[in-house]
């Protein structure tokens, strides 16, 4: 069976060089494409019923899925929505690793953004986690997590 690996972003078409690069390593990428989905994964791994080898969080995350959003309709306020949405990736981080008490031993985490900030930045490190900025140079950086916590599981004839 494939070690898995949670990642949590809204726009995987800007990320399907990393989540082709873990399938190269072996890996099962689950992605949820919102808070939502990635708090169910967190309640399910927090309860042993799926098992996760690390996670990659987008810090600007959808709260919640369209079609949900669109089914609220009027009552959704888009502005508070998109305000919300900034810090998502730091609430995930903080449910996983205050509320749900995953150690980085057991579930390592990076964060990916392309928010760049001293207040970002500081409310990671409270947490242990490590920020990784989107840019140009994400593939490089963000590597540096996935050589350290994600080695290749493919067997050498499988390689």
């Amino acid at each position: 069976m494939r070690q898995r690996v949670l990642l949590v972003d809204d726009q995987p078409t800007e990320i399907e060089w990393l989540i082709y690069r873990l399938h190269k390593r072996g890996y099962e990428v689950v992605l949820a494409t919102n808070e939502k989905a990635a708090l169910r994964e967190l309640h399910a791994l927090e309860s042993g019923q799926v098992q996760y080898r690390a996670g990659i969080f987008d810090i600007m995350v959808a709260i919640d899925d369209l079609a949900s959003l669109i089914e609220m309709d009027d009552e959704v306020d888009v502005g508070d929505i998109l305000h919300q949405s900034l810090d998502t990736g730091v609430r995930l981080c903080r449910v996983a690793r205050c509320d749900l008490e995953l150690r980085e031993s057991e579930f390592p985490i990076a964060a990916i953004s392309v928010r760049d900030d001293d207040e970002l930045r500081s409310s990671l490190e409270e947490l242990g986690i490590t920020l990784f900025k989107r840019d140009a140079q994400s593939q490089k950086s963000i590597m540096s997590f996935v050589d350290m916590y994600l080695p290749d599981t493919r067997s050498n004839a499988d390689a």
